[in-house]
């Protein structure tokens, strides 16, 4: 038992001394849910949404006021004959 429990801890402790190099390894117990970080992210998603909706418009109304409807009639549509494209290569046959 003792050789299994000891390895392990050890294993555990040096572990621990690695990953303390890179994160903390120490506990916050900070559990609010509005953080100045979040909500400034949140706040600036906001107001990049809310200019993005305003160029959206003011691009949507230029486009509708410069588009020119124009009906065409059946005899204005250019008649397209597409070429027929040509057979697929034969499989060549196995020889046995």
């Amino acid at each position: 038992m003792l050789k299994r429990v000891i390895p392990f801890i050890v294993t555990f402790v040096i572990g621990l001394a690695v990953a303390s190099f890179f994160v903390s390894i120490i506990p916050s117990f900070n559990f609010k849910r509005d953080g100045k970080c979040r909500s400034k992210g949140k706040q600036e998603l906001r107001y990049e949404n809310e200019r993005l909706r305003v160029e959206n418009e003011r691009l949507n109304a230029e486009r509708d006021f410069t588009r020119e409807v124009v009906p065409m009639s059946v005899d204005e549509i250019p008649n397209v004959e597409l070429p027929v494209p040509p057979m697929p290569p034969v499989a060549p046959k196995r020889v046995r």
